[in-house]
């Protein structure tokens, strides 16, 4: 469920996406009439045109080059679930995509939420007690190493014990056994 910030948010998101929209094709059309013009002059006055053009696309944002994600290292790759068994928690982690899956407790249902990767081994948990977390291994063990010294358990699991409540799952499991 969005929550209304999360509407704003995507709005607002929506509304510069538009504009940015409207300015890429304003550049657009301008390149097509420069090599209109350019195709009439010297070779010279083309290849101007031609670099001038790819410029204005370049500072308009319409060319760009591939961001380099970042990725996790292949250690924290698996299913784990919190050591402490009172907390109804499991991560699911690829080298590029990091999912939280928990219980929601007034609902009793399963929900994953997903973290932005920031490095090799850190994460950002904008959920829950929110904050960038460090990871490491410990002993087979996977340890989310919080700002503030605090810290989180994690061992490995398999995904069909991700949301298991006893010999059923919770409503919203992503894996349930059949």
């Amino acid at each position: 469920m969005a929550t209304s910030s999360n509407s704003d948010s995507l709005r607002k998101i929506s509304r510069v996406a538009l504009a940015a929209s409207r300015i890429c094709r304003t550049f657009i059309t301008l390149n097509r009439a420069l090599r209109v013009r350019a195709v009439r002059t010297s070779r010279r006055a083309r290849s101007v045109a031609l670099s001038g053009s790819i410029l204005l696309l370049a500072i308009a944002g319409c060319v760009t080059t591939p961001v380099q994600k970042a990725s996790l290292g292949n250690e924290f790759v698996g299913v784990w679930t919190n050591a402490n068994p009172n907390f109804y928690n499991w991560w699911v982690i690829t080298p590029d995509h990091v999912v939280n899956y928990g219980i929601v407790l007034d609902h009793g249902k399963c929900v994953g939420h997903e973290a932005r990767i920031l490095s090799k081994d850190r994460i950002d948990v904008p959920f829950g007690n929110a904050a960038r977390v460090t990871l490491r291994i410990d002993g087979g063990a996977l340890i989310f190493a919080l700002p503030d010294g605090r810290r989180a358990v994690h061992y490995r699991t398999i995904r069909q014990a991700i949301c298991r409540n006893g010999d059923s799952y919770f409503e919203g499991a992503p894996y349930p056994q059949k």
